[in-house]
């Protein structure tokens, strides 16, 4: 039996507000159900699981149909082939108590990389990472494998597949289905603005910017300042824009309303800082739109993270001027 490492329960990222009925985009950019919706599993051969969804609203990027899905719970029973009423959510995003884990990354990037690995090996990689006080099994080579190998802070992109988290409303297991992340085309817009995130927050956070949805189209330019620290982005090296459909902005003055972006900094002056955020523009006056900046150390712990609706201030999105392009 492997010796289990301490749980560390991951902080939950507050999903972006919508105004799309039936519908939350999480931090992630994927549209969820907000209501419950039905899950019917059996048992699968190439994934645990193969989980079928019913009663999913339209407007969301899951839909009525199946999934290759996996048990999330060692030890729980899961009911097969009956409808159970579970609730969806973004494994990057806002979890309840049942589900939160500091390793979700880590199984986001064994979905992407588990080509070549058998069924049972990826399952006890994925317990062992969620289930790690209950899990009472020695893991296979391979599936030990993966557990060493699993990158902490997986960031994903389009394309991908990120795990979709299946939290039952009854007795029965917590589950995840694999959705793959739409792509997104290429979008030719440029952002502006700034202000003071969230209400009430002490110690105030303010952060400004000039970025691009190309990291090699300057400037990519982001500051934030909060109780007298403060964090500079040297380099942007990775960004998505998309347009959200539950979003409209007016006068939409660009083809993206929503910028999601990595980077290298300096936290007070020393660099080796990362920061991964994601801006929204709802449009006239600013308060619609939201900001979630996370800023972590070099070994990967949270410095400062702040997400809200801007008490202040002002998001934009562009259209490209000649110079953009």
């Amino acid at each position: 039996m492997n010796i289990k490492k301490p749980l560390i329960f991951l902080v939950g990222l507050l999903l972006i507000s919508t105004t799309l009925v039936g519908a939350y985009t999480s931090v992630s950019g994927i549209r969820l159900p907000d209501t419950s919706v039905a899950l019917n599993v059996v048992d699968g051969t190439t994934s645990y699981f193969v989980s079928t969804l019913s009663g999913v609203p339209a407007g969301n990027d899951v839909t009525n149909g199946t999934y290759p899905g996996w048990c999330c719970e060692y030890g729980p029973h899961m009911t097969r082939s009956t409808n159970i009423p579970v609730t969806l959510y973004d494994s990057y995003g806002s979890l309840p108590a049942r589900a939160q884990d500091g390793d979700w990354d880590k199984v986001n990037w064994i979905l992407n990389n588990k080509a070549g690995y058998s069924m049972l090996d990826v399952q006890y990689a994925i317990w062992y990472l969620i289930s790690e006080e209950t899990f009472d099994l020695t893991l296979t080579a391979e599936s030990q494998y993966l557990v060493d190998h699993a990158v902490d802070n997986f960031q994903y992109k389009a394309g991908d597949i990120i795990a979709i988290v299946a939290v039952p409303q009854t007795g029965n297991q917590t589950s995840i289905i694999e959705l793959r992340i739409p792509s997104i085309p290429e979008t030719c817009c440029r952002w502006t603005g700034g202000g003071t995130i969230g209400l009430n927050r002490n110690p105030r956070v303010t952060h400004g910017f000039e970025l691009h949805c190309n990291v090699s189209q300057l400037p990519n330019n982001l500051e934030v300042n909060w109780g007298g620290d403060h964090f500079h982005l040297d380099v942007l090296t990775k960004v998505v824009c998309w347009d959200n459909l539950s979003i409209n902005p007016k006068p939409p003055r660009a083809s993206c309303d929503t910028i999601h972006g990595w980077g290298d900094g300096k936290y007070n002056g020393v660099s080796g800082y990362h920061v991964e955020f994601n801006f929204t523009d709802a449009g006239e006056p600013g308060t619609g739109d939201w900001a979630w900046i996370k800023i972590t150390n070099p070994k990967g712990g949270t410095v400062m993270e702040v997400s809200g609706f801007l008490k202040s201030g002002n998001q934009q999105a562009h259209r490209c001027t000649g110079i953009d392009t």
